[in-house]
Order: structure tokens, then sequence, then C-alpha cells
């Protein structure tokens, strides 16, 4: 008994039908669509590449004051995730002479990002005075591991008079994982204020580009630059045992140019706040 021939899906069906010169034309068209996507993706990841060297939520809860005098060592460890996808489609880009036949695409892709962050934060506060405020200094050396993964597709669009047939797609994915030391951070100056109901602190120091980083790679620990990091910060307290506390904590980044690239991001100030109810009131000598 004769068996009946597997059926198709339209869109490869109708593929299979059009002429070698349909063909080709389409294979041109396609390529010229897959530049312009290439194009758009590089750009948008110049466009959104920015963001900040210092980790927000790093500080918040009396992040902006300076610890009594001693040497402190603190471990903090961060944990970041980030996903996204997107749909477009580029509507018709190359019809024929006549107008009869026309080629679009539709464009999709997701992707998806793991951060793990352990901070070797020390710190020491001197009994030393500069204009009234105690003299300190800060070393930050993080270690990172880091998990990206996306996919992307391109679906060629035919348009006939009357119909709309989706072509077979084109599609690819991948994924990286790197775990290394990142940029380590250097705070030379740091100088804390203590009054009865109001601590202020000033710092200076900058991220080194000890991370590794690649200017061709897809993924890097290292930011692949260095950055001048200057802080202001205060924290107001409600009540006379300081156990009710409202911090703000700014600081104005820097950036020198891009290692491998012919670039510099943007300087940005990023902000951190908290507000606090501590169970026990602190002891902190006062100006």
């Amino acid at each position: 008994m004769n068996q009946p021939p597997e059926s198709q899906p339209s869109g490869v069906a109708l593929w299979k039908c059009l002429s070698q010169r349909y063909r080709r034309r389409i294979q041109r068209v396609l390529g010229a669509v897959c530049m312009g996507v290439i194009l758009v993706a590089i750009t948008a990841g110049s466009a959104h590449a920015q963001h900040g060297d210092w980790l927000l939520g790093s500080f918040g809860f009396q992040g902006a004051s300076q610890p009594p005098e001693g040497s402190y060592y603190m471990n903090q460890f961060s944990y970041y995730h980030a996903s996204g996808s997107g749909f477009a489609s580029s509507g018709p880009t190359k019809c024929s002479s006549r107008g009869a036949v026309c080629l679009g695409a539709n464009l999709s892709g997701t992707g998806s990002m793991d951060l793990f962050i352990d901070a070797n934060i020390l710190t020491w506060t001197s009994p030393f005075k500069i204009l009234g405020a105690n003299y300190g200094l800060n070393l930050i050396v993080p270690f990172a591991i880091v998990d990206a993964s996306g996919s992307a597709s391109l679906q060629p669009v035919l348009s006939l008079p009357g119909r709309t047939t989706e072509l077979p797609p084109a599609a690819n994915a991948g994924g990286s994982t790197k775990g290394s030391i990142g940029d380590i951070y250097v705070e030379p100056l740091n100088l804390g204020w203590h009054f009865k109901q109001f601590d202020a602190m000033v710092s200076s120091g900058f991220f080194a580009p000890s991370g590794p980083y690649n200017a061709d790679a897809k993924l890097n620990v290292g930011f692949g630059h260095w950055t001048g990091v200057f802080g202001l910060g205060g924290v107001a307290y409600a009540d006379a045992e300081r156990t009710w506390s409202l911090s703000i904590y700014s600081h104005y980044l820097l950036y020198a140019s891009q290692i491998g690239r012919n670039y510099t991001l943007g300087n940005v100030v990023p902000f951190e706040w908290g507000t606090a109810k501590m169970a026990l009131p602190l002891s902190v000598s006062h100006l």
C-alpha cells in the first residue's frame, strides 16, 4: 500500500517551490538584514554598556558613618541576577520590482546573567585628626564568578499577494562562565566626623583594573579601565541614643579610557541610602 507523502510546514514547502532566482534574491536580502541586526546589536550593546563600577547595595544602614578607631575585616557576599527577552519585526525590507513579493524578518532574543561576588574589606580608622576628622583608609579585594547565556533567532517572512508565510528560522545560542579576582578598590583617604546627632564622611579612592579583561571577549570579570572615586555622605540620628538613623552616601565615579577600545564611559553618581533602628545604642566618641 502506498504511504501518503509526509506533510511539511507551509513555509518549507513554499521555499522549495520558489525558483532559484528568487531564492538567491531572498538570501542576499537576508544577508543584508543579518548585517543590520549585527550592527544594531553592537550599537545597542555600546549604548547600554554604561554601568557603575560601584556595587550598589554595598553600603546602606549607617554606611556613611566611619567606624570607631581600630582595624576591621568584613567579608561581604553579593548575588545579582539579570534576564530579559525581546522581539522585533522588520516589516517588508525588500520587495520585487512590481511589489508582488516582499521579504521581512522576525527577530527575537533572550539572555540571562548570574553574578556572584565575595568581597574582602579591610578598614582602618586611625586616631590622627585632619580638620577635626579621624583619618582612615579602606581596601576592597573582590572575587567574582559570572555566568551568562543567551540565544537569538532570525526568521524570514515572505509576503505574497493575499498571504504571508514564515520561512524556516536561523537560530544561535551560547553561554560562558568565568571566575577570578575582580577590580581592587583602594581608598587611601577616608575622613569621618562624629557629632551628637550627625555623622559625616568624605572619601577618595580608585578602582584598579586588576580583574582579567579582554576587549574582544563577550564576557569579562574586570571592567577594563581605571576609575577615580570621590565619596560624600552623612547619617542623621532621630533620638539621643542614636538608635534611629537615616543614611545617605553618594559617590562620583570618574572613568578613564577603556582598555583596547577607543571610548570612555560617561561619569556616574550612584546614591545609596538606608534607614535603620538599632537594638542597642551606639557607642561613638562625639566632637
